[in-house]
Parts: C-alpha cells; structure tokens; sequence
C-alpha cells in the first residue's frame, strides 16, 4: 500500500502544506488529489478535544466522525493554504494514482494523509504553553518538574496518576511527546498527556524513574516538565522455588523434595506448612517435603476416588511458606519388593505339621519350588529328600534339628527369586501325654479353662505401647507356646488396620492404632457380642457404642495345638486432654493500619473475611470439663503472649482486637508477632494450648494536616498553606479558601470558636461556611470584608497510598484582625491601640487590680471517681478592654497533670489526683489576644482530702 505522510505541525490559516505520496512498488503516476475537512472539533476548559484527527491507542478520545468529511472544492494539488473557514476543522490529503504492480480489482490505487491536529488561526504573536506548578502549592506560577506515582505489579498499558497537562492562553490543540533517559519504560497519550506504563514495574528492582514531557502547540512553541515517577511498595507474597512434580520410589524414608522461599521484602516471618488433598500424609520441616510414613505402592493412601492402582498413587498437596504457594504433585512408582517366609509355630513337634507361608507385596506370584532342609547347628544344612511341599510334617529323624524352608519363585519383577525362614527352634518328640495350655487366676481353680482378664491403657498411649502385663499362659509340660489374637468385631477398626496386636512368643499386647475414650469419639458401633465360648462378661453391654471397653480373644496354642482360650477386656482411661486449635485456624493475619476513628479490622490473609469469635474456636476432646469444684466448667478462656502480645486482647466477644491506644500503624510497626492460647479446665486440671501468628500491617490511607503560616490572620497579610501527609507523594489539585460568619465578642467571651475546642463545652464552633471565590491557590491575603470572620482553607491532592482524592483542612485559631493590628508599638501606624488581655485580682475581692497569682481546689479521686477531664473551679479569665477574643494556654512545672479550655479558660484534670500522695500542684495560665499581646498568672492548685473507705485484706494459707 501507498502513504501520504502528515507533517507534525499542525497546519495554519495562510501557511501552505504540502503532501508527498510513497509507495514502496515504485513507478508512482498520479492521477488527481484531493482535499477534505472534518466538523468542527471543539476543546473544552481543560484543554480535551471533543475528539481527535486520528486514531491514538493511547488516547480515550474517539476520531472524528468518518461521515463529517467534506471535499473541498478546487483543490486538486499536492498543496494547500487554509483558509479561515479551515479553523478547528481536521485535514486530510487523499491521492488517486498508479504503479508498477498492476492492481487486481483493475481500479486505481490511493493513498491518505491526516494531519494529526485541526487547522488553527494564524496569530501574529503566540502564546507558549506552559507547565503550571503541580506540587508546589502555587498554581499558575511555571514549574520544571512533577511527580506521579503508580502501585508495582500493574499490567502494562496501565495510567499513571493523572495527565500531565500544560496550559495555552491561546487554548491552543497540544501534542505531547516523551523524552528523558527513562522514556523507554512508558508511553504518554499524545492528545491529554496521560502517562502509561509500558511494562510491569517492580519496587524491589527499582522504585523511581525520570522522563521530560513536551507540551508542543500549533505554532511550534513548547514546554517540558520534568516528571519523576515514583514507584509504590506493594506487599508482594513470598516466591516459592522447587519441583511441581516428583517421582518417588516406594518404601522410602529420604525427603521428598526441598522448597526455598524467597522474600524479595524481607518483612515476612517464613512459617511452613503443607495444604490440599493429601496434606495428612506428609510433613514439612525448613522447606523439606516428606512422608510420614513410608508409602507403599501396593497399598496407597492418597484421597484419589480412582479405582486404578496408579492413580491412587499420586498424592497431591500444596506447598505455603507466607502467603507463598506452590502446587506439588508426588507420584509413587514400584519397586521390586523383597518375599518373606514364615513358619507357623515356633515350636516344632514330630508328628505336628508346618506350614511355611510366601508373602510378597508385588502382583503375579507364580512358580513357586520349595525345599525343606534340617540343621543341628543352624548354620550347616542338609536337604531333605522328598520334602518339597510348603508343609512338612517333622519325622523322628528331625528330633534336635532346626528346620529351614526355602522358596524359589517368579513375581512380575522377574524369576528366580529365592527366600527364606528357620525355625525358632529345635524339633521336640511327641509327648506321648500332652497337658494342654491354660489362663488360670488366682480366683479360679485349676480346672477353669476360661477366665476373663481385664486390661488398662491411657487414651493418649501412643501406637506400640504394651498394654499391662503380658497376657501369659501356663503349660505343665513347659512346652513353648504360640499367642494369636483371635478375629473379633472389636480388632480392627473401620478402615480395617487391626487396633491391636500380640507378640507371638510372650503374649504381649500392643496398641496398633490410635484409641479414644471421649465422648462422641466413635470408633466402631459393632456389636462386641462373640459366637462360641468363652462367653462375654456379664458386666459388658455388647450393644454399648462408645469405645472405652474392647473385647479381645487371645489364644495360646503348644506344639500339639493344644489350646486355651481367653477373653481380655481392655479399657481405655479417659486422660485430661488440652483443647485444640481447628485445624483452619490461621497462623497469618492482616489489617490496615488505624487512620480514623474506626477500630481497626483485622483479616484472615488473602481473604477479604474479618475474624471472629469462630476464628481460635479450640474443641476439647475430653467435653465436658469440670472444675475443683465438681460444677461443669466448659467455658474456655483466651489470652495472648509472644513479642508483641502486650499490643492485643480477646474482647467481650471473644474476637481478637487490638488494644485501646496500641491500634497499629504501618508507619512505625508493620508486622506483630503473637501467640494465640486458648486454656480449658480450672485449678490443677487447667490446660492450654498455643498457636504462633503473625499479624502484618497494610499501608491505611493516612489523614493530611494543612499548616498555615501565621496565627492570627491580619487584613493585607498574606498567609501561606503547607499540606503534608505521612503517605508521602503529596502532589497538590487545586486549594479552597472559605470564610465564616462574623463572630462577636462579649465580655470575653465569643459567639463561636473558629475550631471547636472539646475544653469549651458551652462554646459552639461557627458552622457556616461559604467559599471565597477565584482563591485557588495556596496563598491568601485577608481583605477588609473579612475582618471579624474564621478562615479555613483545604488542600485537595493525591498521596502514595490509594488513588482517590484526599483532602486536609487547617484552620486559623482566631477571626481575621484589622490592618497593622499587629504593631508592637503602643500605636500602630494605622492609629489603632491596641489593649492587653489583664488578669484581674481573683483572690482578694479588688475587682479590676492586676494579679500574678491566684488558686483553684479540686477533690482528690476516688475508687468511684477517676475520670480525668473534670472541672477545677471557675474558669481562669482574663479581662480585655478591646473585647477581643482570647487564647488560654497552660504552663508551668506541673502542667503535665491538667489542661485547659482553649477559648474559656476552664481547667480540668489530665491525670488522677491523690491527696495522700500530693496535696499542691502550680501552674502558670496564659491569656493572648489576636494581636499577639497577652497576660500570665500563677495558678496554685490544691487538692482536697477525701474520707477514703476502709481496705480489707484477706490472707489465705
């Protein structure tokens, strides 16, 4: 395709332009050209074109209406003078034409140019545009630098705090254009000046750029601005680096994978832990991933509902380290197992047969050759002949020998495969009269085959504990006897793995999961009831379902399988348990800092949830506790330790809060440390639990301050305004300036304050407030009109914290004076003479004598009375001939412990007074009219003795 290149400048009335065609096939042969112009774009008070002469993607701004262009008549060239109809009109030169590669549709090619500006007036003198002060606080005046700021981690294409506007007397169209040695990070929106990121901006890597906008009009004039723009923390969670998928050999116990957390702030407290589907089967310790028990790949554990052996051993779980994550998936693969072999009985007898037994955990067993060998010593072995079966029947020649069974078999790993076992011990000779095992207590004769034995373990015992004593067997013939736990309901649990088992050499039985004797804490609601003998213990209800009692059978077998049989009640003990965190309970917390009179909320991390009362809920297994004395005592109660635990408190409803007066602020404290308890119990069974958590501090939106430059304001004076923020970034709109209405003085007193005083109760602050119109800037000089009035002035501006407007108020303490009112002479030049403020004698009953002394009493606080704030006596006033209002203020060595009323001159208390302590206090109150002339007396304050009620203390032990 062809081109008509614009010119940059905008075109004017009277000055030709000219256009020039391209195309890159060559051989261009013009045809005729032509010329059009848009409707008329308008530009608003701000300086926006109601639209643009071409589309800018930088820019909100729509083209010009496609249907509004006009061709005008007789221009038919390469060139073309505007003309005064042209002005605020687009222009744009099309160009019929043809050229060496033949068009396919057998029409003409054309080309179009649009100047990127509407046509303007041709003016003998123009006006320059001009950057105005943007952060100085004096609009209008020319400035050479801005700033703006933009949050890190935005999307490029993202604005940058508001345009970057000049000005035009001439409200001229202005281009706008991007230089300096950081221009290369952003872009700016030729019609409006509106900065815009180019690429994501990270605060960590660097948090402060220049560039230089030009501000270009019509005519060629310009202005540049230096902009910095600064770049906002936000607090980034941690980077965690490592695998997201590892393969993992079944039956290991090495780690899993290790995980690094990166903390490009540096202000997180790196905490580990382990989430998501199969969490329960791993643990984490400094970054290392590992099972807690070896997994096996025969017998997977993962919360797959796969019915496929593979997948049902892919465990996933998410890794978290401070708000960090990282997804991870763990897939078992198989391993060739190693076979086992057992023989049945550890005693062998001639006669009695044995039964040796293959167990390999992996599939497709087969192949499988026994052999059959005795040994004297155990070490030396001779083959058996013929005995090639897993069962071997010891002969008379076996007698003192050690028997040995061998396999050799094949699984899906591969063949030849060889295991296995030897007898605990020698081959014996058939007793030719065998006396049979018996459980026999002290209670019963010999003649009871079956008895009851009653067992006692702790609920919290842990997996592998014995329980009591082993459960023992006597044989008259001193035989070795084989102990086996017998099939009952209450074995195993309901996910199968037997709660119990038994040493088979010595009758030993051990826990082989975890147990429970709480209430509600069902293991298994079967039926304990036992088909056959020995019957059930008549003081057991086989329909009980709590879980306190299991009903085992334990049987003792000799090597001649002769037999008893017994049952073994097994209680667990309820124990005194400490309550528990729910397993959701968060460890990370957030708030933003206090930044008005609202409480401050804190959250749970990454969630927009506040917490509550359900948020340290603590369980206790034990239910119902009851205190020292007998009554149920099921209230938990809550308190909080730890570094910074001095700064929280668990309200009245349970809720963790902040303290009053330790409300968080980001800027001196941007993260607390505490440990969370929660105690269950009174007295010797009182039990806690704990949980660490860190609370962190977000950046809150910081109210402004607005200082003026002078006290009392004075007709011709010119006050200035100074806003600050502790936000920082503070980057000024546009200023305020109101008036109140008059305020009047009688005897002292005003009609209203300028500012209201909380000291002053029965004054009320002035309320109407008008706006002084055209004053936009920080900078006022008082008029006449305004003498005897309150002035304000507010400061609207943008800060680093948030993107909305933010607005500060000062207010100047005392109406405006007259003119020269602030002569220190006895007579200024403007004639006017000025009275001080006087004490008068308060004491001694001379009224209109001046005084430097004077006294107040004030009872001293009680059990029933310690508020601060309380009146002590009449106020202390000064007289002024003039009328004028006056401003008290307290000195002195002990005005530490009192305040006044500002605009009354009432003192209060500031700190509980005690008599028997200190009965004298003295300070010094000063009184200052609004030009600056005042008076000082000496207060003496005594405080006045109480009759204090008696203390009985009672001393225990």
């Amino acid at each position: 395709p062809g081109e008509v290149p614009p010119s940059h400048r905008p075109p004017q009335v009277g000055i030709e332009v000219h256009a020039t065609p391209s195309d890159p096939d060559g051989g261009m042969r013009i045809r005729r050209w032509e010329w059009w112009r848009s409707a008329v774009i308008t530009v608003d008070e701000e300086g926006v074109p109601s639209a643009e002469c071409r589309e800018d993607s930088d820019t909100p701004l729509s083209v010009v209406d496609p249907n509004s262009w006009d061709t005008i008549d007789g221009a038919t060239t390469s060139t073309y003078t505007p003309e005064p109809d042209d002005v605020d009109r687009c222009l744009r030169a099309r160009v019929i034409y043809t050229d060496n590669i033949e068009n396919p549709t057998d029409q003409d090619d054309e080309a179009m140019g649009v100047f990127e500006a509407p046509v303007q007036s041709r003016r003998l003198a123009n006006a320059a545009p001009r950057f105005v002060d943007q952060d100085l606080n004096s609009p209008g005046d020319q400035s050479d630098r801005t700033s703006r700021k933009i949050e890190e981690n935005e999307e490029p294409e993202e604005s940058i705090g508001s345009p970057v506007s000049a000005f035009d007397e001439d409200d001229k169209l202005l281009i706008y254009t991007l230089g300096g040695e950081d221009a290369t990070f952003f872009s700016i929106s030729r019609n409006d000046g509106q900065l815009k990121t180019k690429t994501s901006l990270n605060f960590e890597v660097r948090n402060r750029y220049a560039v230089v906008v030009t501000a270009t009009d019509p005519s060629g004039a310009a202005d540049s601005i230096q902009v910095t723009i600064n770049v906002i923390d936000v607090h980034d969670p941690v980077r965690i680096t490592g695998v997201s998928s590892v393969r993992y050999a079944e039956n290991g116990t090495a780690p899993v994978a290790s995980f690094t957390a990166f903390d490009d702030e540096g202000d997180h407290v790196i905490r580990w832990s382990v989430s998501g589907r199969d969490d329960d089967l791993f643990t984490i310790d400094k970054g290392v991933l590992a099972f807690r028990e070896p997994p096996n790949y025969e017998d997977p554990q993962s919360a797959s509902d796969s019915t496929l052996l593979s997948s049902r051993n892919v465990y996933r779980v998410t890794v978290e380290a401070a708000g960090g994550t990282r997804n991870v998936t763990v897939t078992v693969t198989d391993v060739d197992d190693t076979g086992t072999v057992s023989i049945d009985r550890p005693q062998p007898q001639v006669d009695r047969t044995l039964s040796a037994t293959l167990w390999d955990e992996d599939d497709g067993v087969t192949d499988e050759r026994w052999q059959w060998a005795r040994s004297e010593n155990g070490r030396r072995w001779t083959r058996i002949e013929g005995a090639s079966e897993p069962q071997r029947r010891p002969a008379e020649g076996d007698v003192d020998m050690y028997l040995r069974a061998t396999v050799t078999y094949s699984d899906k790993f591969g063949s030849g495969k060889t295991v296995r076992a030897v007898s605990a011990n020698r081959v014996e000779a058939r007793s030719p009269a065998n006396a049979a095992p018996s459980f026999v207590s002290q209670d019963d004769d010999e003649s009871t085959r079956y008895i009851d034995i009653a067992r006692f373990i702790a609920e919290t015992a842990t997996v592998g504990l014995p329980i009591g004593e082993p459960v023992s067997a006597t044989d008259a013939d001193q035989d070795i006897l084989l102990y086996e736990l017998l099939d009952t309901p209450d074995l195993e649990g309901d996910d199968g793995h037997a709660r119990f088992s038994i040493d088979s050499l010595s009758g030993q039985i051990r826990i082989g999961k975890e147990l429970g004797a709480d209430p509600g804490e069902t293991e298994d609601e079967e039926s304990t009831a036992l088909p056959g003998a020995p019957a059930l213990p008549s003081d057991e209800d086989a329909d009980e379902a709590d879980n306190s009692k299991y009903v085992l059978r334990v049987r003792a077998s000799d090597p001649s399988t002769a037999e008893a049989v017994v049952n073994v009640i097994v209680t667990i003990t309820e124990v005194n348990e400490p309550p528990a965190f729910d397993d959701d309970a968060p460890a990370l917390l957030s708030v933003v800092e206090k930044v008005n009179e609202d409480l401050p909320v804190i959250k749970v991390e990454h969630s927009d949830d506040p917490i509550d009362a359900s948020t340290y809920a603590v369980t206790d297994q034990d239910g119902i506790v009851t205190g020292p004395d007998g009554y149920d005592d099921t209230t938990y109660t809550y308190s909080v330790s730890g570094p910074d635990g001095d700064d929280f408190v668990f309200d009245s409803e349970g809720k963790l809060a902040f303290k009053e007066g330790h409300e968080p602020d980001f800027e001196n404290q941007s993260s607390y440390s505490i440990t969370v308890e929660a105690h269950s119990g009174d007295g010797p069974r009182r039990l806690s639990t704990a949980l660490d958590v860190i609370v962190e501090v977000e950046d809150g939106e910081d109210p402004g301050a607005v200082v003026l430059s002078q006290r009392q304001p004075e007709v011709g004076i010119e006050i200035h305004a100074t806003a600050s923020d502790v936000d920082g970034g503070v980057t000024i709109r546009r200023w305020v300036w109101e008036l109140s209405e008059e305020v009047t003085v009688h005897r002292g007193a005003p009609s209203g304050e300028c500012e209201d005083d909380p000291d002053t109760p029965g004054i009320d602050a002035v309320s109407d407030w008008t706006m002084i119109p055209g004053e936009s800037s920080a900078i006022y000089a008082p008029k006449a009109a305004d003498v005897g009035r309150c002035l304000r002035v507010t400061a609207f501006y943008i800060d680093n914290v948030g993107r909305a407007q933010d607005k500060a108020t000062g207010v100047l303490e005392v109406p405006v004076g007259r003119h020269g009112s602030f002569d220190t002479g006895p007579e200024s030049d403007s004639g006017f003479v000025n009275a001080p403020p006087v004490f008068p004698d308060q004491d001694f009953n001379t009224e209109g004598d001046q005084s430097d002394r004077t006294t107040r009493e004030v009872a001293e606080d009680t059990a029933d009375n310690t508020e601060t704030g309380r009146n002590i006596g009449d106020p202390v006033r000064a007289q002024d001939e003039d009328d004028d209002l006056l401003i008290y203020t307290l000195g002195g060595p002990d005005a530490e412990f009192f305040r006044i009323g500002r605009n009354d001159g009432q003192l209060k208390t500031e700190a509980p007074l005690n008599y028997e302590a200190r009965s004298s206090y003295t300070v010094v109150v000063t009184a200052t009219d609004p030009f600056g002339a005042m008076d000082s007396i000496q207060v003496t304050i005594n405080v006045t003795d109480v009759d204090d009620p008696p203390v009985i203390t009672v001393i225990t032990g």
